[in-house]
């Protein structure tokens, strides 16, 4: 009889403590999940471009190439952000080895040419930001195939897709090359490269700013005239290239999730949404409604009270585009402007953004604004990341 109710108690103990550890196991997720939905993404925009400010200059060694992303970490870690935009595909070209796009001459000073000791910028800063608990996206231009004026197809290293593709390619009045969205080859060719860098690097995200068509064009200036007779499906020209971006973006977050589930996809139009509708066929409101990105980051380079459009009146306006979507919104500020604001405007920025119910973090442009601390702006987001 006692050994049968000693059984018992064991028994009754041992899902006692089962008891116990399911609703542990359930308790530590919910923080976990809580924690999760609470932390905020505060990043600044690295450019490449035209050697904005990743390198510095071309021609740099690998010991020289190592240092400078260095510096951008420590920066970033001692200003308190946690993530890293960096621009590793500035036009038809890489800041990282790739089988489909040819080194980038923002590194070696020629297209094609490896860096120094074949030094590979993205995988080097994706390892030394993780140790330091910082994220990196991967930022693409996925159709600028030129950023400066007269250059030709010939120009271009042998083995640029643009160059063995000059069908993929259109040349605008500013006489710079972009590929042509308007072709499906095109945007297989962007996918390619989009799933290249997921599968090869352990970056957090693949991100993309405000570049998509050129800005500004009358329907004659960009010629893709063949390409609406062959796909345009009765849509007028405008419909058909706002179409041609939206299926860019949707199949670019599709190649983003096969190839890693848990890596983001990301954009950063302008800031006012019926401007980058019409400057550039950009229409993030789609992108929003068929659940085609993680995140926004809009960008909303205006002034607090300014009197035509603040910042507040553009910030409202995205937060409530978000209202029960499953997307994250990151509010884009310009430094480069702050130095012509008044005192203490990215303060207020950062205060007013925080009473938004969809805010989820700010990303920052320029770095070399943040990094040469003009009109002490370190000061200034240190103080107002310690609010958080």
């Amino acid at each position: 009889m006692k050994r049968q109710i000693s059984l018992k108690k064991i028994i009754l103990c041992i899902i006692f403590i089962i008891v116990l550890i399911a609703l542990f196991i359930q308790l530590y997720t919910c923080v976990l999940e809580n924690c999760k939905k609470e932390e905020k993404i505060y990043g600044v925009w690295i450019a490449s471009s035209l050697n904005k400010d990743y390198p510095i200059v071309k021609g740099l060694s690998s010991k020289e190439l190592r240092s400078e992303l260095d510096d951008i970490v420590n920066t970033v870690q001692q200003l308190g952000f946690n993530t890293i935009f960096f621009q590793v595909r500035p036009s038809s070209d890489a800041l990282y080895e790739s089988n489909i796009f040819p080194w980038s001459d923002t590194i070696s000073g020629v297209q094609g040419v490896a860096p120094d000791e074949n030094f590979d910028p993205l995988e080097y800063i994706i390892n030394i930001a993780h140790l330091n608990n910082i994220k990196v996206h991967a930022w693409i231009n996925p159709l600028r195939v030129t950023n400066i004026s007269g250059t030709s197809l010939n120009n271009l290293d042998l083995k640029n897709p643009a160059r063995l593709h000059p069908e993929y390619c259109v040349k605008y009045v500013d006489e710079k090359l972009y590929y042509n969205p308007g072709m499906p080859e095109v945007r297989k060719l962007v996918c390619a490269g989009v799933e290249e860098i997921v599968r090869k690097y352990d970056v957090d995200g693949i991100h993309i700013d405000d570049y998509f068509y050129p800005y500004s064009f009358s329907d004659d200036e960009f010629d893709d005239s063949k390409e609406y007779k062959m796909y345009g499906n009765n849509l007028s020209i405008t419909q058909w290239r706002i179409n041609n971006i939206n299926q860019m973006v949707k199949e670019i977050y599709y190649t983003v999730k096969h190839a890693r589930a848990s890596c983001l996809f990301g954009i950063s139009p302008y800031g006012i949404y019926e401007d980058a509708l019409n400057w550039y066929y950009c229409d993030p409101i789609a992108w929003i409604n068929e659940g085609y990105i993680d995140y926004l980051i809009p960008q909303i380079y205006f002034q607090c009270d300014e009197s035509d459009k603040s910042f507040q009146e553009v910030a409202i306006w995205w937060n409530d585009r978000l209202n029960n979507a499953k997307v994250d919104l990151y509010i884009g500020h310009s430094l480069s402007k702050y130095i012509t604001f008044d005192d203490n405007e990215i303060e207020k920025q950062l205060e007013f953004s925080r009473k938004l119910n969809n805010y989820k973090g700010s990303v920052f442009f320029d770095y070399r604004v943040l990094k040469e601390n003009v009109e002490a702006i370190k000061n200034e987001i240190e103080n107002s990341l310690l609010i958080d």
